[in-house]
């Protein structure tokens, strides 16, 4: 009798094969599993976020959501175009807002972008133009007029029109913003509004006329540099305003400085820029400290960057010999720097100092030390910072520029 080969190894060999195959598509079922719930939840989380931002979800923050996911090689539609032309008008006001050149005149507010070559129109009537960019809108009102427009995008997100003159108006960077006007038996209407455009708080001010106004960045506080007009002196001061209470935490009288502007640096810190020296105070209105100008005449400023303030004095006004100077929140000064062929413009961020002169556009750390400098051959009237890009603002045009290179 013939018997059968023994076939145990091959047998064994068929289990373990069976088992690592078996094995093999349990981890494929378990990977696949946790993918596709990897995948709802991410579907989830952005279904939710929709909903819950539904009111704010325009086309362009749907674009700028996307841009997060897109290649750096495709962005280069995104960035700012090299030139505008305009037509000059000195009410003008220039600014650079979400990838965008931005113009405020007397008729409107245009934007201009290198992806698309049509401008954006916002129509707005205004005898006196201003106009302020944040991160989040743009803030523009006619000074003397009523009328006043946060922008959100390409589009006016609320308009409104007063029915008393409006002195000055400015917004935080988180989006609240004041608007003073004239009252009828006050000296001016402080009103204050959230990033959703509501109003939340109002305060007339009975003795004093408001010349600037700013919100903490917190939202809570609001400080406003006052001018008193009783008698035969003019008086200055600073005046902290609480969006709890009905009176001013604060209130202080400069004597005979004239406060241009009042600007909230932190929640704790407040500068004032007279047209003599920088005077400090705490979130209480509490005199901290002071930088005199030494006699010498305040010729342009910079209140924006959060550490310092940069300013330009001369002997006189028209004196093309002056000093730049940047002042710490400690009222220190960080540096001095003589200037001698003139300053047209100054535009300042945390980081850097960008001076535009009669000859050459400087750019300076906080330390003093110039960055780079470049020459200039033609008119150049302003300049517009936006990270290591600036725009140059001539009559007629404005050139963009690495500020670095």
């Amino acid at each position: 009798m013939i018997k059968a080969p023994e076939k145990t190894e091959e047998r064994a060999d068929n289990v373990t094969s069976m088992k690592k195959y078996r094995r093999r598509v349990t981890g494929s079922r378990v990977l696949s599993f946790a993918k596709v719930t990897v995948i709802l939840l991410i579907l989830l989380a952005v279904s939710g976020t929709i909903y819950y931002f539904r009111d704010e979800l325009t086309a362009e923050n749907a674009r700028i959501i996307l841009s997060y996911f897109t290649p750096d090689a495709l962005k280069k539609n995104e960035s700012l175009p090299e030139r505008v032309s305009f037509v000059t008008d000195t009410r003008n006001s220039y600014g650079i807002y979400k990838n965008r050149f931005v113009i405020s005149s007397v008729d409107g507010v245009r934007m201009y972008s290198a992806q698309d070559s049509q401008e954006e129109y916002i129509p707005m009537i205004c005898q006196k133009p201003v106009m302020q960019i944040t991160d989040k809108f743009i803030l523009n009102y006619d000074m003397g007029g009523n009328t006043l427009s946060v922008i959100n995008n390409s589009s006016a997100a609320k308009t409104d029109t007063y029915s008393s003159s409006i002195i000055t108006a400015r917004m935080n960077t988180s989006g609240c913003f004041s608007v003073v006007t004239s009252a009828r038996g006050y000296k001016a209407l402080v009103r204050v509004f959230n990033s959703n455009m509501q109003e939340i708080y109002n305060w007339y001010s009975a003795d004093n006329r408001v010349l600037d106004v700013d919100i903490s960045p917190d939202n809570k506080r609001a400080c406003i540099a006052v001018l008193n007009t009783q008698g035969t002196a003019l008086k200055g001061g600073v005046t902290v305003l609480d969006m709890g209470m009905t009176e001013p935490v604060g209130s202080v009288i400069t004597g005979d400085m004239v406060v241009i502007r009042a600007a909230y640096k932190d929640n704790d810190c407040i500068c004032a820029v007279t047209d003599s020296a920088l005077i400090y105070f705490d979130r209480d209105g509490e005199r901290t400290g002071s930088y005199d100008f030494d006699g010498k005449y305040l010729r342009m400023y910079c209140s924006e960057p959060k550490d310092h303030t940069v300013v330009v004095l001369g002997r006189d006004s028209v004196q093309e010999d002056v000093t730049l100077l940047s002042i710490s929140n400690k009222a220190e000064g960080e540096f001095s720097s003589k200037i001698s062929d003139g300053v047209k413009a100054i535009a300042a961020d945390d980081d850097k100092i960008v001076v535009v002169t009669n000859n050459r556009l400087l750019c300076m750390g906080y330390d003093g030390e110039i960055i780079s400098q470049k020459p200039l051959d033609y008119d150049v009237r302003g300049v517009s910072l936006d990270g290591d890009m600036a725009y140059l603002i001539t009559s007629s045009s404005a050139e963009l520029i690495n500020i670095k290179e």
